[in-house]
């Protein structure tokens, strides 16, 4: 009895470790399996769809569109919001603790915008060089970067939420934009401040769109 429970007491002190960087196996480096690498412009494109469908399918005159379209892309820039540091946080813990290779290709991000975010994660200056790839998890450790279990799985998970998030804003602006010049234009005729109302914006966001719009 005594040896079955010093076995257990074994088995879930090494589980213990493992969750713990300072417990990784290789170079510091939790070892993972590859890591998942989604079809990001697929999902951004079936994202893209989904919100032009809903829209096509409204019977609405430009009034109600531009008030649903605003509230759309409310709506996806509070997602966005709420799922990028929980994607940089997997990034980081992925990038730095484990031996995850070609991170920016489970992150939906360039491998610009990935080391964007390392530098962020470690609180270096926007171009400043990291630490080499050895150095990287006694730098993470001393930096505060916290070690996510199971980010290599959830990477790739909350990089396409965040991504199709991002495609679903992009596409209500477009819709939201579009409604603002038909209700500026004739028969209409709103002015720039009363669609500013409309939608709860500052009049010069509105002044700002507008004039992106023309010069397109």
């Amino acid at each position: 009895m005594m040896s079955t429970k010093r076995e257990r007491s074994s088995v879930e002190a090494a589980g213990e470790a493992l969750a713990k960087p300072e417990a990784a196996a290789i170079g510091g480096r939790v070892k993972v399996g590859r890591l998942v690498r989604p079809d990001f412009e697929a999902v951004r494109a079936s994202a893209r769809r989904q919100v032009l469908e809903r829209f096509a399918r409204l019977a609405v005159g430009p009034e109600e569109q531009l008030r649903l379209a605003a509230e759309a892309v409310d709506e996806a820039k509070a997602e966005i919001k709420r799922l990028q540091p929980e994607r940089d946080a997997a990034l980081a813990s992925v990038a730095f603790y484990t031996t995850a290779r070609g991170v920016d290709m489970s992150a939906g991000l360039t491998r610009t915008g990935t080391l964007r975010v390392q530098r962020r994660a470690l609180g270096l200056d926007y171009d400043a060089k990291l630490p080499t790839r050895a150095e990287q998890p006694d730098a993470a450790r001393a930096a505060g970067v916290r070690f996510v279990p199971n980010a290599d799985v959830e990477l790739p998970k909350v990089a396409v939420a965040h991504e199709a998030a991002k495609a679903r804003r992009t596409t209500s602006s477009e819709i939201r934009d579009a409604a603002i010049l038909t209700l500026l234009a004739a028969p209409h005729r709103w002015s720039q401040v009363r669609i500013a109302e409309a939608i709860n914006r500052d009049f010069t966001v509105v002044s700002q769109i507008v004039a992106a719009k023309r010069k397109s």
